[in-house]
C-alpha cells in the first residue's frame, strides 16, 4: 500500500517536472533522481514536445481545412453556373447563389420544392425523358429546356445531370434510400436568340434566293426564247437565200411551158423533161426545209460526233447567203476531232458566230470580205476558230461582247442574245470554252470542247 503511493507520488513529481520543462532550474532536482528516473523524465519531455508538434500540425491543418472550406462555399456561390443538389425525387435540396440568381428567388425558398415546378409547361415532357435517361442509364444526361423565373418569364438553359449514388463512404448524403443528383444550369439564352436570329436571316436569305433564282430561270427563259426567236430569223433569212435560185429556176421552167406550146414545140418528151426538173428543184428545196429543222431541234441526249461534218452541214445553209454578199469562206483541217456533247447546239453555235461574221463584215463594208475556218485538236480538245478581216473588236466593248442583250447592230438589227447564247452553250452545257481576241486584220473567236 506504502509502495502503492510511493510510486504514484513519483509519477506525479516527475509528470510536474516534465510539465515544468524549461519553466525553472531542474537541474539541482535531476540531480537527486537516480538514473532510471532521470531516463523517464528525458522520455517525457521528448513525448510532450512530440505532442505539442502534434497539436501545432493539427491547428495548421484545421486552420487549412477552414480556408478551403470558405473558398469552396465562394466558389460554389459565386459560380458563372447554377448547382443544384437534387433528391431522388427530383426534390431540390441545395441551391448555390448563381442558381438563386438565375431563377430570381431566395436560395431558401428554393429549398423544398421540386425542381419540376421551375420547368416551363410546355417543356415538361422533355424534363420528364430527361430524368428517365438519367435513372436508367446513371451516366451523365444533359438537355435544353426553359426554366421559368419568379416574375413568370422564361429562360433557356443547358442542364447537365449526374448521380451520386449513397455510401459507406459517403454517409449523410442522402436521408433515404435514393440516389442524389448533381445539377448544373448554365442560361444560353443569348445563344437561343443569336440561334433564333441566324435561322431567321437563314430563312429570309433562302426565301431571297428562291425568289432571285426564279427571277433568274425567267430571264434565262426570255433568254433562251429570244434566242430561238433570234435563230429562227436567220434560219428564215438563210432559207430565203437558199430558196431564192430555186424558185427562181422554177419560174422560168413554168414560163418556158407557155412558150413553148405557144411555138408548137411542146410536146410529151419536153414535158417529162421539164416536170423532172422542177421536182429536182422542189426536192432540194424540201431537203434544205428538213436541214434546217433539224438544226433547230434541240438535242435530248449528249453524242459522239465529228465537227468536221457538223461544220459541213452548217456551211451548206449559209453558202448562198455568203456567196450572194461575195464573203469568201477558207476551211483548213488538221484533224478530225470526235466532240461529246449536243451536235445541233454546237452547230448553232457555229451558226451564230459564222453570221456575226457576216454581219461585221457588211456593216463596214469590207472590200475581199473572207472568213476564215480552222480545224485542230489541241491539249486533248477539238479547237475551232473562225476569223475575219473586219477590223477586230474594239477594245471598249471587248469585254461586254458576250452579255446578254448587248448589240452594236442596233434593235432593229439585232437582240444581242446569239453570242450569249453561244458562250452558254459552249461552257455551260457541254463543259468547254468560247472566247474571242484580235488578230491580224480581225476578230477570232476560239471555240474549244
Amino acid at each position: 500500500m506504502t509502495e502503492h503511493k510511493s510510486g504514484k507520488d513519483k509519477t506525479a513529481r516527475l509528470r510536474r517536472l516534465a510539465e515544468e520543462g524549461g519553466g525553472e532550474d531542474t537541474t539541482e532536482i535531476a540531480r537527486t533522481l537516480s538514473k532510471q528516473e532521470q531516463e523517464l523524465v528525458h522520455e517525457l519531455r521528448v513525448h510532450q514536445i512530440e505532442l505539442e508538434m502534434q497539436n501545432e500540425e493539427l491547428r495548421r491543418t484545421q486552420h487549412e481545412l477552414e480556408c478551403s472550406r470558405a473558398r469552396y462555399f465562394d466558389l460554389y456561390d459565386l459560380a458563372p453556373v447554377g448547382y443544384l443538389t437534387l433528391s431522388g425525387k427530383g426534390v431540390i435540396r441545395e441551391a448555390n447563389l448563381a442558381a438563386a440568381t438565375m431563377l430570381g428567388v431566395e436560395r431558401s425558398a428554393l429549398v423544398g420544392q421540386p425542381i419540376s415546378r421551375l420547368i416551363l409547361k410546355e417543356d415538361q415532357e422533355l424534363y420528364s425523358l430527361h430524368r428517365k435517361e438519367l435513372l436508367e442509364s446513371g451516366g451523365p444526361q444533359d438537355c435544353e429546356l426553359r426554366m421559368v423565373k419568379s416574375d413568370k418569364s422564361a429562360f433557356w438553359v443547358h442542364l447537365a445531370a449526374s448521380i451520386e449514388q449513397c455510401s459507406a463512404t459517403n454517409p449523410g448524403c442522402c436521408d433515404e434510400d435514393e440516389p442524389v443528383v448533381r445539377v448544373v444550369l448554365s442560361d444560353i439564352s443569348d445563344r437561343k436568340q443569336a440561334e433564333k436570329s441566324l435561322n431567321e436571316l437563314n430563312e429570309e436569305l433562302g426565301k431571297r434566293v428562291a425568289e432571285r433564282t426564279e427571277e433568274i430561270r425567267e430571264k434565262d427563259q426570255i433568254l433562251i426564247l429570244q434566242s430561238r426567236q433570234a435563230a429562227m430569223g436567220e434560219m428564215i433569212s438563210n432559207i430565203a437565200h437558199q430558196w431564192r435560185q430555186p424558185l427562181n429556176a422554177l419560174g422560168l421552167i413554168i414560163q418556158q411551158l407557155f412558150l413553148f406550146y405557144d411555138m408548137g414545140e411542146f410536146d410529151r418528151a419536153y414535158l417529162e423533161n421539164r416536170v423532172s426538173q422542177a421536182m429536182d428543184l422542189i426536192l432540194h428545196m424540201s431537203r434544205t426545209i428538213d436541214d434546217f429543222k433539224g438544226y433547230l431541234r434541240p438535242d435530248k441526249e449528249k453524242a459522239d460526233f465529228k465537227l468536221q461534218t457538223v461544220l459541213a452541214g452548217t456551211l451548206s445553209l449559209m453558202e448562198d447567203s455568203f456567196r450572194n454578199q461575195d464573203i469568201a469562206i477558207e476551211v483548213s483541217t488538221k484533224s478530225d476531232p470526235v466532240i461529246f456533247g449536243y451536235r445541233n447546239e454546237y452547230a448553232q453555235v457555229l451558226l451564230n458566230v459564222l453570221n456575226n461574221a457576216r454581219d461585221v463584215l457588211l456593216e463596214r463594208k469590207i472590200v475581199g470580205a473572207k472568213v476564215t475556218i480552222n480545224i485542230f485538236t489541241e491539249g486533248g480538245r477539238a479547237v475551232v476558230t473562225i476569223s475575219d478581216n473586219a477590223g477586230g473588236v474594239p477594245g471598249e466593248i471587248m469585254g461586254k461582247i458576250f452579255d446578254p442583250y448587248f448589240t452594236t447592230k442596233g434593235p432593229q438589227a439585232g437582240t444581242g442574245v446569239g453570242l450569249f447564247m453561244s458562250k452558254t452553250i459552249i461552257e455551260k452545257n457541254m463543259g468547254g470554252r468560247l472566247s474571242v481576241r484580235n488578230i491580224g486584220e480581225g476578230a477570232e473567236f476560239r471555240i474549244e470542247v
